[in-house]
């Protein structure tokens, strides 16, 4: 089981990966026309940051920083959902962030079912909205998925064979610190006091 840090570095550095994929959505989606992909461009980075947020999700069912990060931009975006008059999709939004509050820790929210399905907003959304298979949201839902996979690879919930050895390095000393607490929890409490 890994540590924010842990999950921080494996989704920012898999993050970098869904350019790989962004970009030929991007030019399929454009046909090739070099403006209209300059145009929009700006799903990269917005990829980027939602493999990020996918790998930091599973643990918004229990108090950590990921929770904290998670809610914080959640906030943000309901106060600019608000603030726009977008009632319905504020709703949507709020009750998706009610999934930390309704299942346990490491149980649906640590799995490759929720990998797959809490992402599907982000790829149906669009197609409601445009009516058309070219505005669905590809990138945004493979991203997700992607950062999210990468958080239950980290936690060896999965085995994903490209997983960066950094990752497993700070796997192994969470490991070993949680082991050293689980040994000795008298010295832990201790220090605590």
């Amino acid at each position: 089981m890994t540590d924010f840090n842990g999950h921080s570095t494996a989704g920012f550095r898999s993050a970098f990966l869904t350019i790989v994929f962004t970009l030929p959505i991007i030019i399929w989606r454009e046909h090739g026309q070099w403006l209209d992909i300059l145009h929009n461009l700006w799903r990269i980075p917005l990829s980027f940051a939602l493999c990020y947020i996918g790998a930091l999700f599973p643990d918004i069912d229990m108090k950590s920083k990921s929770q904290r990060i998670i809610y914080s931009i959640i906030v943000i975006l309901l106060i600019l959902l608000i603030s726009y008059r977008y009632y319905g999709w504020a709703a949507g939004v709020g009750l998706f962030a009610s999934t930390g509050i309704i299942f346990k820790h490491r149980g649906f929210l640590h799995t490759r079912i929720a990998a797959f399905v809490l992402p599907l907003p982000l790829l149906l959304i669009p197609l409601f909205i445009n009516f058309h298979v070219r505005a669905m949201g590809f990138e945004f839902y493979l991203s997700t998925a992607f950062g999210y996979l990468t958080h239950l690879a980290a936690d060896g919930m999965i085995s994903i064979p490209m997983v960066i050895d950094e990752t497993k390095a700070t796997l192994r000393k969470s490991e070993q610190k949680f082991k050293k607490l689980v040994k000795k929890p008298k010295e832990r409490i201790e220090c605590n006091e």
